[in-house]
């Protein structure tokens, strides 16, 4: 078994002794960080190339293998083992286990399509990466802390942490659908924790929420509290995945 994968089948050793049992992003970031010097952006990458319903698990090279079948999403952050002969077959690109760069893009293709046929994302991921390489489409001057995916905290990991053109410190929480006002209640905890675990001294902290669609209730659980709101809109251009953002009073 590859090295890194005896992280993975400890943690399922320990905490997943039934079908049955669930764990999020946070847990497994916990679980593995004291046993490899590894980054919690890169521990996510590597639960989601595992996990056998992620449809974008074969976008890097290398490729998954048949021994990275290992988990089941059953929700955003929200996964447990997988289940052979009862869950559906793992989602391979590559079936002879060899990068195709002409595969992977047909596949992604394929992909953003459905999602614009929707209109959102199926993953949350997704957002996160065309955020985290173009903050600036959110807001002018945006920026992405050093180490800012999948940021740690001991309240849980933020999605992106940012910096602004003034300096402040920005907390990015991405939803792919509609959301309710229990997200801010996430999204006030964590700017506590930043202010005070990192913010300097006169550094303000505020908070992003971008969603396909924000709720009248979510919009007043924010109003005048640091807060700022943003929708996000897929269409296909040439071809290509467009996104467009749209700020919420």
């Amino acid at each position: 078994m590859p090295t890194y994968l005896n992280h993975f089948q400890s943690f399922i050793d320990a905490k997943l002794p039934s079908y049955q049992d669930v764990f999020t992003k946070d847990d497994m970031v916990d679980w593995i960080m004291p046993r490899d010097n590894k980054q919690p952006r890169n521990i996510v990458e590597h639960l989601l190339k595992r996990t056998t319903n992620y449809e974008l698990r074969d976008d890097n090279d290398p490729p998954s293998r048949l021994h990275d079948d290992l988990f089941f999403m059953t929700e955003p952050n929200s996964f447990r083992r997988y289940h052979p002969g009862v869950d559906p077959a793992p989602i391979h690109w590559m079936p002879s286990g060899e990068f195709d760069a002409d595969r992977a893009a047909t596949a992604r293709r394929s992909h953003q399509q459905r999602n614009v046929a929707t209109g959102k994302f199926a993953y949350e991921e997704e957002l996160q990466m065309l955020l985290r390489d173009r903050p600036e489409e959110l807001e002018q001057g945006l920026r992405l802390l050093d180490g800012g995916v999948e940021y740690r905290t001991s309240i849980g990991l933020i999605d992106l942490l940012c910096l602004d053109a003034k300096g402040n410190l920005v907390i990015l929480e991405l939803k792919v659908g509609a959301t309710s006002d229990q997200v801010a209640g996430q999204v006030f905890r964590y700017m506590g924790w930043i202010e005070e675990s990192l913010a300097k001294k006169g550094q303000r902290v505020r908070g992003i929420i971008v969603a396909r669609n924000i709720s009248e209730k979510l919009r007043l659980s924010v109003k005048n509290r640091g807060v700022d709101l943003y929708e996000y809109e897929l269409t296909m251009l040439g071809g290509t995945q467009k996104v467009t953002f749209r700020k919420r009073g």
